[in-house]
């Protein structure tokens, strides 16, 4: 083979292993991308479910609570909520930026359904009604500046994870109304009622197919059962003490 052609043949080889080098490379500047987003957010996840956790228990106080102390835990969560959906939140939507969100969204779905969760329960004690999922979008966008624009961005939540962390709100629920048995049989039987009407709705979705669903759904009925049953107890209790100083 002429010189000059061997020398030719090896420029193109060189070049085409520089281009397959330069690829590879690329690739794996962008896994490196995806790894450290998912890393970051995971992190933001697990610190979301722990706090979440936190202000439920501490929700949990109110039952043994007068009114004014009851308020006062209350302004606790709310300052404890958005402290997280100004932090951790906050962290997520700035690393997501205006990447594709489902392709992240496995990673925060468990600390989102908790922070739902504990906004739902907060808001039942407070209001008696269900938060809703506007309400919970409302408190998950924030403001950007990208290029001298101001641009808002949202975390993405989708209607499954939103019915998943209210699912949750059900064991809450039955575990307050164990404790206010003891002296208010008033709120127990509004825990049921607002707890059937829940049922009733999340029925109506028919999301059987989803998966971790179906075992949620039957939690949240052994859940009502049970507040029924504290419910009949201690009303069969009452008409008992009832009769006995009839009797007497």
């Amino acid at each position: 083979m002429p010189v000059a052609m061997k020398l030719e043949k090896e420029a193109e080889e060189e070049e085409e292993e520089g281009s397959l080098i330069s690829l590879f490379t690329s690739y794996a500047n962008e896994m490196d991308a995806v790894y450290d987003k998912r890393e970051r957010i995971l992190k933001a996840s697990q610190e979301i479910t722990v706090s979440s956790k936190r202000v439920i228990c501490l929700l949990h106080r109110c039952v043994n609570e007068n009114e004014e102390n009851g308020w006062k835990i209350f302004e606790q969560a709310v300052e404890k909520l958005k402290l997280l959906a100004n932090d951790q939140f906050k962290t997520v939507a700035f690393v997501l930026k205006d990447e594709y969100c489902d392709r992240y969204e496995k990673y925060y779905s468990s600390g989102l359904q908790e922070y739902i969760e504990a906004w739902s329960f907060l808001n039942f004690l407070q209001y008696k009604k269900l938060i809703t999922l506007f309400e919970i979008r409302q408190l998950l966008q924030y403001e950007f500046c990208d290029d001298g624009n101001v641009r808002l961005r949202q975390i993405h939540i989708s209607y499954f994870d939103y019915v998943m962390g209210i699912a949750d709100l059900a064991g809450e629920l039955m575990r307050y109304a164990v404790v206010s048995s003891n002296s208010d049989i008033v709120s127990v039987n509004n825990i049921y009622n607002f707890m059937a009407a829940v049922y009733r709705c999340i029925k109506l979705l028919n999301l059987n197919r989803k998966r971790g669903f179906v075992r949620k759904e039957k939690e949240f009925l052994d859940s009502i059962m049970k507040v029924e049953n504290i419910f009949y107890n201690r009303m069969l209790l009452a008409a008992d003490l009832h009769s006995a100083i009839e009797v007497e």
